[in-house]
Formats: structure tokens, sequence, C-alpha cells
């Protein structure tokens, strides 16, 4: 019995780790921090749709990365080409994080 719920609660924080919470836009206004090594971004959503929070970071007037976050340089770099070149993004939300009250980047998509 003790290897069944130790299987389970390995099996639910693996996949409970992969959930991630995509959202759909354009990037509207870049924003670099105030005195940090940090970036926010604005985004334009469709009609309807509202920023998800899925970590309840609680201020939802961007989603944000920092340096000390995996895949920041990359982020940074993918963000001002997309926002540079007027592409549509998926931004890809860490569902267990927030960087300073807000949503936390986990990854951006650039479409063409």
């Amino acid at each position: 019995m003790r290897t069944i719920v130790t299987v389970a609660t390995i099996l639910l924080m693996v996949s409970s780790a992969k959930a991630q919470t995509a959202v759909d836009g354009s990037i509207s206004l870049p924003r670099t921090g105030w005195g940090g090594d940090s970036f926010a971004l604005v985004l334009k959503l469709p009609p309807g749709v509202s920023l998800p929070d899925p970590h309840h970071c609680g201020t939802l007037d961007g989603v944000m990365s920092d340096s000390a976050s995996p895949g920041y340089n990359t982020f940074y770099a993918a963000a001002l080409a997309a926002f540079s070149a007027r592409k549509p993004v998926t931004v890809i939300l860490n569902d267990h994080a927030c960087v300073q009250g807000r949503p936390a980047i986990f990854g951006i998509n650039v479409f063409p």
C-alpha cells in the first residue's frame, strides 16, 4: 500500500509540474524593471478574454520575468522580436510562480 501511495504522489507532482496556462494575444507594451534586471509585457488580448492568474499573483497589468528566472534572456529576446515585428504570441505562464506580484513567464511562442 505504501508503494501505491508513493507512486501516486510522484505522478501527481509530475503532472502538476507540467501543467501551465497559455494566453494568446500580442504585445502592446514591453516594460523594463525599475532598478532591477526584469521586464514585463502588457498584452493585447482578444475581446472578452482576460489575463489568467493561475498562481493568484494579484496584479494583472501584465506578465513578468526577471533575471533569476530560467530562460529570462530567451524570453526577453523573443518578446522584443515579436513586439518589433508586430507578431502574435502565445505566452505560457508558470502556474506555480509570480514575479513581483504578476504572473511569471514560462515561455513565449512567436507566430509568423
